[in-house]
């Protein structure tokens, strides 16, 4: 043989090896890498919904223990209605809001089914809707289970014929029936 042919034979086998790692060995390790790669991507995504979910499970039950009386006499139900006025007052001076009247009701059971008692506050107040829209995003932040179960503006043309000395004219008395929840823990009958 001569020395041409043994230089083309050696080179072809290694032009041979070099095509077989690139297209086998090497497609599949790349293969195997993006495989891997998905694998960790999937993973990584659960991983953040569990946190997410993780998060939001601490809060509800932050907020449930928050709320939560052991039973039908439990002292909670008539102190978290204290509380819950002693926290209303300095949101509705943080957005300078006029409270005229604030009428608190007795604490209700829904029915024997229901595990929470609902207190109502009516709330007469005084404000502008930038004001009132503030507040009620306030009242959602709360620690408290809140509800608005209406709220009532109290408009008349006659504010705008005739002039208002007593308060500006973008602002409005409201009236607003706002309940709080407070969960029992024992099933009781009525």
């Amino acid at each position: 043989m001569s020395k041409y042919t043994v230089f083309t034979l050696i080179f072809v086998l290694i032009g041979a090896a070099i095509l077989y790692y690139t297209f086998v060995l090497y497609n599949a390790k790349l293969r195997e890498i993006r495989n891997v790669d998905y694998e960790i991507q999937k993973q990584e995504e659960q991983l953040i919904g569990a946190r997410i979910l993780n998060r939001e499970v601490k809060e509800v039950a932050r907020l449930i223990e928050g709320n939560l009386a052991m039973s039908q006499s439990d002292s909670l139900v008539k102190e978290r209605s204290l509380d819950f006025l002693k926290y209303l007052t300095p949101v509705l001076d943080k957005y300078n809001i006029t409270l005229i009247a604030v009428e608190p009701n007795q604490s209700t059971r829904q029915t024997a089914s229901d595990r929470f008692y609902r207190t109502t506050h009516d709330l007469h107040i005084l404000c502008n809707y930038k004001q009132f829209g503030n507040f009620v995003a306030e009242l959602e932040r709360s620690e408290r289970l809140t509800n608005i179960q209406k709220f009532d503006v109290l408009n008349s043309p006659y504010d705008f014929i005739s002039p208002r000395k007593d308060r500006e004219l973008d602002t409005y008395e409201m009236k607003l029936t706002i309940s709080t929840l407070t969960l029992v823990k024992e099933d009781q009958s009525l």
